[in-house]
């Protein structure tokens, strides 16, 4: 994993200089090896972070004939991909992924993206057909930003390098702010925190023409479409595509730690590598809470001492909180969901200190398995819209048993998630204050995002695709890079969610558990306390201790926000609020003082 900046300069106050300033912004995803390249108006820089062929072969830009690339990313199934070129004729110089990508580009062109099976961002300055072809891949879990103006086409792995350029303001998106405010969604489509600044949307490429100035962007992957080529599919089917993308994730040439909450997910990461990886054994590395409550340790210790593996425990408290927050949404670049996005970045700078360069997640299990309990206010309605009625108050008793939901909290779900005229009256009720027009942006959101269906598989594909896992993934970019690591996610695999949506959803609800398919998987192979968990934390920060400790902070930092004041007729009582609400309101108002000039 590496970052990547680059420019098309359309005027001559556009040069080497410049570039140089965006590389040195992101030199800490890549501080292996900095390099650029620069033919015509075109401009490149790469930072590398050697994880495949750590020799001097693997650093970029890389060129092949007349091809240039600069790469983020990891293409895990590059040595498949290698063979068949080279029984096309096909000769390579290093073992790395990134010159399987130029060969593949030489070979199939644009079509080249539909036989990667990884994560990435790249781009190709192709001198012959006088174009740049970039792409992100499926799921987004690379980023790739850009701005396109009549000066400059310019593209970064970050915002912060598109910032260093001369006349690029950094102006306030309200929509997006909106969104975020009223309905907590953020990186749903191409726009961001930043007027003037977008993002390759994942399942995207795209090709600037350097003769005509013109940029296309063009949908390559489409979820839906990909999942309804398959049939039901059979258990044993989605064990064997699991158990493959576990042993793609692993392949390294340095040593790999995994994220260990002691939930489902991240105990399924750790045994399944644990047993993968022989060359440099697995270290766990756990984030403990401050508050009981929120503490999951003990079964993360559970998960290191069954399997024999060395475990790392850090312990952020609010003085580290105190400390490094604002760094921590400094590195974040836009508005986050909430305060655990610190506990990952303790996390991190743990596993730094360990000298890890690979971290193994779970993110994405959730999505994809129906893991979070709000799924089950759309299964019960599927069962109910089918006649399945005595079914349906089977699953709901189960469900009571077997989840951190009682009755009353299961039934409020129910109604709140299959009525959409519910939500909107409750979340407008939340936010009185907020001027009219961004209310109206913020809920015409979840009609745009397909929030008005309660279909069960509708509402998994807007939240793989554009909700929950977008964030996630950008979150754990920035937080992983911040600390030099690149973070693998191996239950985002394009192949292992396209089986997952056709696997019956009575294989991944049942007897009132979530995740069930996924429980079926470690059965056996992790103790019953893991795997049949009815509560999920994960790394959750103690909010509510961190932020009434930081209330008078909190305070100054929101009635000094120009932002908030134009967004509000009166900035609410904040002793009134949620935490969530609160935070939001917080994080507006430092991304504002970091970012907004």
């Amino acid at each position: 994993m590496c970052g990547l900046v680059g420019f098309v300069a359309l005027k001559n106050e556009y040069n080497v200089e410049n570039l140089n300033k965006m590389l040195s912004l992101i030199k800490h995803r890549g501080p292996d090896f900095q390099n650029t390249y620069n033919e015509k108006n075109v401009f490149l820089g790469h930072a590398r972070l050697s994880i495949l062929d750590l020799s001097h072969l693997g650093n970029q830009p890389m060129k092949y004939k007349g091809y240039n690339i600069i790469f983020n990313g990891e293409i895990y199934n590059y040595l498949e991909i290698r063979n068949q070129l080279v029984e096309k004729g096909h000769r390579f110089n290093s073992n790395t992924d990134t010159e399987v990508i130029l060969h593949a580009y030489e070979e199939w062109g644009r079509k080249c993206l539909s036989f990667f099976r990884g994560m990435w961002s790249f781009v190709i300055y192709d001198s012959e057909k006088n174009e740049i072809f970039g792409s992100r891949d499926r799921f987004g879990i690379k980023p790739f930003y850009f701005i396109n103006n009549n000066n400059i086409f310019a593209f970064s792995s970050e915002i912060k390098p598109l910032l260093s350029l001369p006349k690029i303001k950094s102006n306030v998106n309200f929509s997006t702010l909106s969104s975020y405010l009223m309905i907590n969604i953020i990186n749903s489509d191409n726009e961001t925190f930043f007027g003037d600044i977008y993002q390759l949307e994942p399942g995207n490429y795209f090709i600037y023409d350097l003769n005509s100035k013109t940029m296309d962007i063009i949908k390559y992957y489409d979820l839906l479409k990909e999942s309804n080529k398959h049939d039901r599919v059979s258990y044993e089917e989605f064990q064997d595509t699991l158990d493959r993308s576990f042993q793609l994730h692993v392949r390294s040439d340095v040593p790999i730690g995994t994220c260990l909450s002691g939930g489902l997910d991240s105990s399924i990461v750790t045994a399944s590598s644990t047993k993968l990886v022989n060359k440099y054994p697995i270290r766990a590395v756990t984030a403990q809470s401050e508050s009981s409550k929120n503490d999951e340790s003990q079964f993360a210790k559970m998960v290191v001492d069954y399997l024999g593996i060395e475990g790392n425990k850090i312990k952020p408290t609010y003085k580290n909180f105190e400390e490094d927050i604002e760094k921590c949404l400094y590195i974040q670049e836009e508005p986050v969901g909430g305060p655990s996005v610190f506990m990952q970045y303790s996390v991190m700078q743990k596993a730094k200190d360990l000298n890890l360069k690979v971290m193994l997640d779970g993110q994405g299990g959730d999505e994809a398995f129906l893991g979070y309990e709000r799924y089950y206010a759309f299964y019960l309605s599927g069962l109910i819209k089918k006649g399945h009625v005595l079914r349906s108050l089977k699953e709901y008793s189960l469900m009571t048993r077997n989840s951190k939901l009682d009755s009353i909290a299961l039934l409020k779900y129910y109604l709140y998630f299959n009525n959409l005229n519910v939500r909107k009256k409750h979340l407008s009720s939340r936010h009185t204050d907020l001027r009219q027009e961004y209310v109206v942006k913020g809920l015409n959101k979840l009609d745009d995002l397909g929030y008005s269906s309660n279909n069960l598989e509708s509402m998994q594909i807007t939240e793989l695709t554009k909700t929950n896992l977008p964030n996630l993934l950008k979150n754990e970019d920035r937080n992983s890079m911040a600390a030099s690591i690149e973070a693998r996610v191996p239950f985002v695999d394009h192949k292992l969610i396209e089986l997952a949506l056709k696997l019956p959803t009575e294989s991944k609800i049942q007897n009132g558990y979530t995740k069930y398919s996924l429980r079926k998987y470690i059965d056996r192979k992790l103790p019953d306390d893991i795997v049949w968990r009815k509560n999920k934390i994960g790394f959750e920060a103690p909010s509510d201790l961190w932020l009434k400790a930081h209330s008078k902070i909190i305070e100054d930092e929101i009635n000094n926000s120009k932002v908030l004041k134009e967004m509000y007729s009166t900035l609410p009582n904040l002793e009134t609020l949620s935490l969530k609400e609160l935070w939001k309101l917080y994080n507006i108002s430092i991304w504002e003082k970091q970012y907004i000039r």
